[in-house]
Parts: structure tokens; C-alpha cells; sequence
């Protein structure tokens, strides 16, 4: 932020008679709290070219359920993302089938590794990916189909592959859905 929208900000605060009594209330209690992860949404139909930023492990807030979390940076998507965007991907451990949870969590991890190299996914394996990071700041690729369940619920599932540098979705013979946006501040 230059001088120049420091002062407009100020300005603009002014304007809505934001006196420092009015403004000492407002923010009285934010020192003790905890800044909030940027917010992303999930993943969509599409092809993605994502950079991984952190994978976690969640325990539901409801029942005992474990979520496997992969948090991205959207890079380039034909979907409706735009590049910058983050978004997730969230895989439930406690399906009624949990071994096809573990093949689909298995199948991301595998996707980081080039052709023909592969990196050893098992226990100890898992935990280096979730809490040292291994595969963070890494590339891959995501294309994300939507299906209905036999339900009727609308799912979208997601196969991985491998991101050779310099992929694009140019060089994938695809057309990006939107380029990246500048943000325009309100005042």
C-alpha cells in the first residue's frame, strides 16, 4: 500500500465519521485474537494446475470423523476458479469403505512424483507429507469430473497427475477460463 492510499483509506474513514472513540471499540478485543488462514473454496469441475500449500489432517467438530486436506493455489483451471485462488480438496478417512479413501489419498500423493519414480506411501511416508511439508510447494495436475451419486447427490471426483515444469494449460492444448484479476480496493 503507497502513501497515496494510505491517505485516501484515512480519508475515506473520515468520511464515515469514524471518531477514535468509535474506532478504539470496534477493534478493543483484537489482540487476542487468532488471525484467520485465508479462506478458500473447494475444488471444482475442470482442469487445474495447482500448487500444493499444506496438507492436514481434521477432526470433525461433529462426529468422529477424520478429513485428509489438501490446500492449493490455483495457478491455471479451465474451471471456474481464477488463478490465485485457493482452494481444497477434502478426501473423508471414515467412509463406509475406508480403503477407498486411502486409494484416493494414495493416488494424490503418487501424482507429486515424476513417471516412473515413486515415493514410498505408507505410514511413515504419510506423516512426512502432512507434518514436514515434503510435497508442499509443489505442482500437480487436477481434473475434476462432476458425477451424481446414486443418491442424487452431486460429487465431483478427481483424478492426479504429475506436473512436468513449465506446464501450462497452453501446452495441455487447453484454454484457460479466466485470466488472473486485479483486486480493486472500495475507496
Amino acid at each position: 500500500m503507497t502513501t497515496d492510499d494510505c491517505k485516501e483509506a484515512i480519508s475515506y474513514l473520515k468520511r464515515l465519521d469514524m471518531t477514535r472513540d468509535n474506532f478504539d471499540g470496534i477493534f478493543k478485543n483484537i489482540g487476542n485474537i487468532t488471525p484467520a488462514r485465508p479462506s478458500s473454496v473447494y475444488l471444482s469441475e475442470g482442469v487445474h494446475i495447482l500448487t500444493l500449500r499444506d496438507t492436514i489432517m481434521k477432526k470433525s467438530e461433529v462426529k468422529d470423523t477424520w478429513f485428509f486436506i489438501a490446500e492449493f493455489v490455483c495457478q491455471e483451471t479451465t474451471g471456474e476458479h481464477s488463478p490465485g485462488d485457493l482452494t481444497k480438496w477434502i478426501q473423508d478417512m471414515s467412509k463406509p469403505k475406508p480403503e477407498r479413501a486411502l486409494e484416493n489419498v494414495k493416488a494424490f500423493c503418487e501424482a507429486f512424483d515424476p513417471p516412473g519414480e515413486s515415493r514410498k506411501i505408507d505410514g511413515d511416508g504419510m506423516l512426512d507429507i502432512i507434518h514436514e511439508g515434503t510435497l508442499n510447494n509443489l505442482d500437480v495436475i487436477a481434473r475434476g469430473r462432476n458425477i451424481t451419486t446414486k443418491r442424487g447427490t452431486p460429487f465431483t471426483t478427481f483424478s492426479w497427475e504429475f506436473c512436468p515444469n513449465d506446464t501450462t494449460l497452453a501446452t495441455m492444448g487447453l484454454a484457460a477460463s479466466k485470466p488472473a484479476e486485479d483486486l480493486e480496493l472500495p475507496f
